[in-house]
């Protein structure tokens, strides 16, 4: 004689089966959210020097990025040649180097730069990075379409950086980053290296006048 099974004892087991495993996928749910999906963190700068052409200032910037994991950070620029053109493969006054927050800030005030630019950056790719770097080296130079901006805008659009403006002109690009940079997703704060009058009197100086 068969057993009988008792249906309603059967039914309530599986109906608690069924909640505690939708319990289960809220949790989980509610566990990625909060965590999230890891990402790979750092730090993009751009740093400004006064550059003058006669006697309007067109200015020059270089850049930086922060090495994953680490406080070490790559920085450099493009400094071009006393010519207007560079053909690709010869030296264009490029230069990169590598330090901590620190060594970097003072290399670039030893330079005669005087104020910088730096945001957070997440999902950062330092391999296409270092690959733009070493394109922007071999590049050649022109003051119009390959100069120092277009090089700083190529190598942190690599790192990933936000935020970077339609301005042709380094120093109103620079100034932008503030503002139009961060209407487009950026995170750029400035700080500047000496106060606005040390920056006037260093502005008045022929040695930050050159003439291309």
């Amino acid at each position: 004689m068969e057993k009988k099974i008792n249906q309603p004892l059967n039914i309530k087991i599986m109906m608690i089966e069924y909640r505690t495993s939708i319990i289960i996928i809220i949790i989980i749910i509610i566990s990625i959210s909060v965590v999230g999906i890891p990402v790979e963190l750092g730090e993009a700068c751009v740093f400004y020097k006064q550059l003058s052409i006669v006697t309007l200032e067109v200015g020059h910037v270089g850049w930086s990025w922060q090495m994953e994991g680490t406080s070490t950070f790559v920085y450099g620029s493009t400094d071009g040649k006393d010519t207007l053109f560079i053909p690709e493969g010869q030296a264009n006054g490029y230069w990169d180097s590598q330090g901590s927050y620190e060594i970097m800030i003072n290399d670039f005030k030893s330079k005669g730069y005087i104020s910088y630019n730096c945001e957070s950056v997440e999902n950062i790719n330092v391999d296409a990075a270092f690959s733009k770097m070493a394109e922007m080296k071999a590049n050649g130079y022109d003051i119009i379409g390959n100069n120092c901006l277009v090089h700083v805008i190529a190598i942190l659009t690599s790192y990933n950086a936000k935020g970077l403006p339609t301005e042709l002109i380094p120093k109103d690009w620079f100034n932008d980053l503030g503002t139009e940079g961060n209407d487009d997703g950026g995170n750029w704060v400035v700080t500047k290296f000496v106060k606005f009058e040390e920056y006037l009197a260093i502005k008045d100086l022929a040695a930050y006048n050159f003439l291309v």
